[in-house]
């Protein structure tokens, strides 16, 4: 997924990281059906939604180099391409799975 992220992004590939690799930890495995994140530290991670909503609330302040819309509008196009890349993922993973799971099969024939 790292590497389509790079060639999507080409130069500027640098500044989608963050978003793949929160997307990495975020998304359910395939195979086990739960995020690297909650499998390495046993809680929900919190997203980006979640960090808004602190911010907003008081909670939680964070840095303001630009504009609240200016923010949120870079905000959803990456988290869009974020989410593209981590469906196609996905679907190559599943298609994966399945093959290995059909080649191992064993028909088994009771007498």
């Amino acid at each position: 997924m790292l590497h389509f992220g790079m060639r999507e992004h080409g130069r500027a590939w640098h500044n989608a990281v963050p978003f793949l690799v929160r997307c990495m930890r975020e998304v359910p495995n395939a195979a086990t059906g739960v995020s690297l994140f909650v499998l390495q530290y046993g809680l929900q991670p919190k997203g980006v939604l979640f960090l808004i909503k602190d911010n907003w609330t008081g909670m939680e302040n964070l840095p303001t180099c630009k504009s609240v819309s200016q923010y949120l509008t870079e905000l959803k196009k990456h988290l869009k391409t974020t989410r593209e890349f981590a469906e196609q993922h996905a679907q190559k993973t599943r298609k994966q799975m399945l093959n290995i799971t059909m080649h191992m099969r064993v028909t088994k024939v009771f007498k």
